[in-house]
């Protein structure tokens, strides 16, 4: 089954920099937002299960901050440290698409709906399952960064 999570955006970028002879510090800011595409494109009959294709679309909002800070030692050693965050809304996780709900009714000797299982529970009747869940959540990842930069 293949999974994928694409994003048409248009995206805005703001950079500002506070350069000196010796140090240099700037922030960066990028925003993108646009219609996300997500699709389960496997389709036939696994096990007892029909599956199909299925796609969604929705708006999300993928901002990303940069800031850098450097210092100039000499005329060839520079030095720089930075900080990164990106965050996207409405993205399809892998692990999140795992429906681990199966109904019996499909399985071949399982206890079916009407029938009691081995507690004397009567078994509850139910929708097809596993099924496709396509189910949306947030992202977000942060970094630091270090460098050096040497020049002759």
């Amino acid at each position: 089954m293949k999974k994928s999570t694409f994003i048409y955006a248009a995206a805005l970028s703001m950079m500002a920099a506070l350069p000196s002879a010796t140090m240099a510090a700037g922030p960066e800011i990028k925003a993108g937002v646009g219609s996300v595409k997500a699709a389960n494109d496997k389709a036939g009959f696994d096990a007892g299960i029909a599956y199909a294709f299925n796609v969604e679309r929705f708006f999300a909002f993928v901002p990303e901050v940069n800031f850098n800070v450097g210092y100039q030692f000499t005329n060839h050693f520079k030095m720089f440290v930075g900080y990164d965050f990106l965050y996207w809304s409405k993205v399809l996780r892998a692990g999140d698409q795992i429906d681990t709900t199966v109904n019996l009714a499909g399985i071949p000797y399982a206890p079916q709906p009407g029938q009691r299982d081995a507690d004397g529970n009567v078994i509850p009747a139910g929708a097809n399952r596993p099924t496709v869940l396509l189910r949306e959540t947030d992202f977000w990842a942060q970094g630091i960064s270090l460098g050096m930069l040497w020049t002759w």
